[in-house]
């Protein structure tokens, strides 16, 4: 899950270290595409049940990241990683674990 993905890249991270490293803020972007994906393909009944989280804005930041990469801003990914994904992913439902064999 891109959330919990989210959470994991920053987890113990200081903003400057983090916005300053050459690759963490180009993972982060790419989270975002994935989690902008599946907030593309929340249905209705989901986004009606939890009205507050930011559809949206997840959609629209995958929509720049994919197709307007110069304009990328890494503070505002960070910002939106640090605020609202933790927020998304703590009144989400967890997705069931896959075992493989």
């Amino acid at each position: 899950m891109a959330l919990a993905s989210i959470a994991d890249l920053i987890e113990g991270e200081d903003r400057e270290a983090f916005l300053a490293d050459k690759a963490k803020p180009h993972a982060l972007a790419m989270f975002f595409v994935v989690l902008g994906e599946a907030a593309n393909k929340i249905g209705p009944a989901v986004k009606a049940a939890y009205p507050d989280l930011a559809w949206g804005y997840a959609a629209k930041l995958r929509h720049l990241i994919a197709h307007e990469y110069q304009r990328i801003d890494h503070q505002q990914l960070w910002e939106f990683a640090t605020l609202d994904a933790p927020d998304m992913l703590a009144h989400l439902p967890q997705p069931p674990v896959e075992r493989r064999l």
